[in-house]
Order: structure tokens, then C-alpha cells, then sequence
């Protein structure tokens, strides 16, 4: 099962990008020479200027921002036990020779995604990392640390964004300062997921079911007689109203034999119920899918861009503010564990039980990653 149309091949996307980045080098390249800002690399272009952020500076030292970034601190040990609630299922299954279809899946254009998903998930990376970092930067300003730069960089298509504080005006500062700054960027992303999310609750409230627009040939879905135009709304006895719903219907029966029986619509208002009979090697039935709505609600040219954005914002919210909470060495959550055990244990004792926290996290992350398309 599928969300978007299917799209060109794997090879000829992957030749595509290297083409657009490779044009964005030899544009890039000469502008670097005029401009010290700007800096390129094989991997990235980076533009990096001093910024102050003195739009910010009202915030130093107010209370209620100072309540907002204690809250942020709960928000971001939320956001770490989620991680570690999702990572621990993962390798449990792992360990007990389960196949799951829910794992930590990398961004790869051309395998993971396709097709316009992939402008949609660059816009929510673009829009997360803006949000991330600005909160870092009203949270430096607030305890009054000053910020040296700040920038955005272009790696091949991932957008990403930086602010670089003083770092030994930050070193001074007491450990409850420098948790309420490394929460400040986690917490900010897992707000607008939850933003993103009331919106997906409000649009699927005006949706009908899922409605397939292209059935692959050869498949599962073929063979059982299912139609583009048909409107799911029924998998085995579960209501299907989102695609959410149509997902974890479907989900048990992803890496078993199973027959699967389908209830729905026509569009001329027909019912009608399919069996879908597939084997344990079909992961997937093998449909095209995008949500149903409800008639006169919105046009489609405005309705369905407007719900792959909002679904792919909460996706990317929330795992940028999962990933950042975690643990790990280059995170927030990370740097915020290791001064929070150094001071607690000490030097050499802090650090070494940091490390193989952080180490044992990474295994688990690398152990759940699944290289399957989510779209």
C-alpha cells in the first residue's frame, strides 16, 4: 500500500537529484569567492553570518518565558521517553524474531520517498529546523548568553539551520540554564506536532474513508477485483476513515498469509466487498491510495496538498523532537544527559557512564532502522 502515485524509477530519481546538486554547486561555487558568508563543500552549502538576534533581547530574564522554558524541560523528558518507549518495542520484537513494519525509517529520495512527498518533507525540515533553532536562540537570549552566528545549509536536499552561541559565556552558565536551552529546540518541535496533529484531526474529521486511485497490476489488490474510484471503509470489521485508520487495519497482516476482506463505496454510492487473499512474502496488497473527503468540504486542489503537508509537518515535528530528545552524541538530549551525569558523578565516572548510555542508545537506533517506503 501506497500514498502517493508511483514514480519514476529509483536510478533515474537518484541521477535526478545528483544532477540538481551538482547544478547547485557550479551556481553556488563562483558566489562563494564574492561572499565569505558562504561556504561550499561537496556534501553542503552552507551560508553563516554573525547575528544577535536582537529582536529577541525583550526576552531576557522575563519570568513567564522563564516558566515556558521549564515547561519545555518536562515536554522534552516526554518527548525522551517516548523514544526510548518506541526503540525498546522495536528491538524486543527484533530480538524475538518479529518482523515489524514500524521502525526508525531514514529519509532516502528514491527509495524511502517519492514522488511529491519528497518536496512535501523537505518543506516540513525546512520549517522544523527554522522553529528548532529559534527557539534555541530565544532560550540563549533569555538566560543572557550572547550569540556569535547563525545560518542554513543545503545538504544535497535536506534544508537544515544553526545558531552558534558563545560558548564560554554558555560554559559559565548553571546546568538548570543550559537544560532549559538544550530543551528549548526539542519541546518547540514536539508543540508544533501536536499543532500539526489538531489540524489532521480536524480535516479527517470531514473525511469518508480512502479512496484508491491506482491498483498496481499483479497484485493482490488486482486479482481480488478492487478499482480505482472505490472507497474504502471497512478492513476486516475496523472503520477506515484516514489513512491511519486504513494503516494499522492493514498492519497485522503485513508479513503473514492472510485473506483480507474490504468493505466500501463507489463513488456513484455502490457497496461493495472485495477479498483480498495475499502471502506472507506480498508485504504489500498493492493500492494507490489518497484520503476521501467529504463532498463540498474543499476543492481538491486545495484539500489533498492540504493534508500531505499537515501529515507530513506532524511526521517530521514529531521525529526531529523524538531523535533530539534522545540520548545520542550530536543531540540535545545528549548534551543535556552528559553535563546533567558529569555534575551529578564527576569527571571521569560521568563520562564514562554518559558514554555507554549514549552508546547503547545508539546500537538500539541503528537496530530499528527499516528501509521501507513511507509513501
Amino acid at each position: 500500500m501506497q500514498r502517493m502515485p508511483p514514480a519514476d524509477s529509483t536510478a533515474g530519481i537518484v541521477l535526478l537529484f545528483a544532477l540538481f546538486w551538482l547544478s547547485a554547486l557550479l551556481l553556488a561555487y563562483p558566489l562563494s569567492k564574492r561572499n565569505p558568508h558562504l561556504k561550499i563543500t561537496p556534501l553542503f552549502i552552507m551560508y553563516r553570518r554573525e547575528s544577535a538576534f536582537d529582536f529577541l533581547r525583550s526576552l531576557q530574564g522575563k519570568k513567564w518565558f522563564g516558566v515556558v522554558l521549564t515547561a519545555s524541560i518536562a515536554v522534552t523528558l516526554l518527548s525522551m521517553f517516548l523514544f526510548y518507549y518506541f526503540i525498546f518495542t522495536i528491538s524486543i520484537r527484533s530480538l524475538a524474531g518479529e518482523e515489524s513494519a514500524v521502525g526508525i525509517i531514514p529519509i532516502v529520495p528514491g527509495v524511502t520517498v517519492k514522488g511529491a512527498a519528497i518536496i512535501y518533507i523537505i518543506a516540513s525540515i525546512g520549517i522544523a529546523a527554522a522553529i528548532h533553532e529559534l527557539s534555541h536562540a530565544a532560550a540563549l537570549r533569555h538566560v543572557g548568553v550572547p550569540i556569535r552566528s547563525t545560518g542554513v545549509l543545503l545538504a544535497v536536499i535536506l534544508p537544515a539551520a544553526f545558531v552558534e552561541p558563545n560558548e564560554e559565556e554558555f560554559a559559565r552558565r548553571s546546568i538548570k540554564e543550559k537544560v532549559k536551552v538544550y530543551s528549548a529546540g526539542p519541546a518547540s518541535n514536539f508543540v508544533l506536532a501536536l499543532l500539526f496533529l489538531a489540524l489532521i484531526t480536524g480535516l479527517s474529521a470531514m473525511s469518508v474513508g480512502v479512496e484508491i486511485l491506482q491498483v498496481e497490476p499483479g497484485s493482490p489488490a488486482e486479482e481480488a477485483g478492487l478499482k480505482p474510484g472505490f472507497v474504502i471503509t471497512e478492513v476486516n470489521g475496523k472503520p477506515v476513515k484516514t489513512i491511519e485508520d486504513l494503516h494499522e487495519a492493514l498492519l497485522p497482516y503485513r508479513d503473514i498469509e492472510a485473506t483480507i476482506v474490504i468493505k466500501g463505496v463507489f463513488k456513484d454510492g455502490r457497496p461493495a466487498t472485495f477479498t483480498v487473499h495475499k502471502t506472507k512474502e506480498t508485504k504489500l496488497i498493492g493500492i494507490v491510495i489518497r484520503q476521501a473527503k467529504a463532498i463540498g468540504f474543499l476543492p481538491d486542489s486545495i484539500y489533498y496538498p492540504l493534508v500531505a503537508f499537515v501529515t507530513y509537518g506532524y511526521l517530521i515535528n514529531l521525529s526531529l523532537a523524538l531523535i533530539n530528545a534522545a540520548p545520542l552524541f550530536i543531540t540535545d538530549g545528549g548534551r543535556m544527559l552528559h553535563d546533567v551525569i558529569v555534575l551529578k558523578f564527576g569527571g571521569v565516572k560521568g563520562k564514562v557512564l554518559n558514554f555507554f548510555i549514549q552508546i547503547l542508545t545508539l546500537l538500539m537506533v541503528f537496530s530499528s532502522i527499516r528501509f521501507v517506503p513511507i509513501t
